[in-house]
């Protein structure tokens, strides 16, 4: 399963508007940005190996 499906099963009434992954040496960063109605939300989840 995908990141974005994951969140579209999980979040299914929440507008998906920016996924991304970065990597900087061991750290994967993990970035979201979605919508709901009137409300946005960004979060940032690093993932260290």
């Amino acid at each position: 399963m995908s990141v974005r499906g994951a969140l579209a099963r999980w979040l299914p009434g929440v507008q998906r508007v920016q996924v991304r992954v970065e990597q900087d040496a061991a750290t994967l960063t993990l970035r979201v940005r979605v919508h709901e109605g009137d409300s946005a939300a960004d979060v940032e989840v690093p993932l260290r190996g």
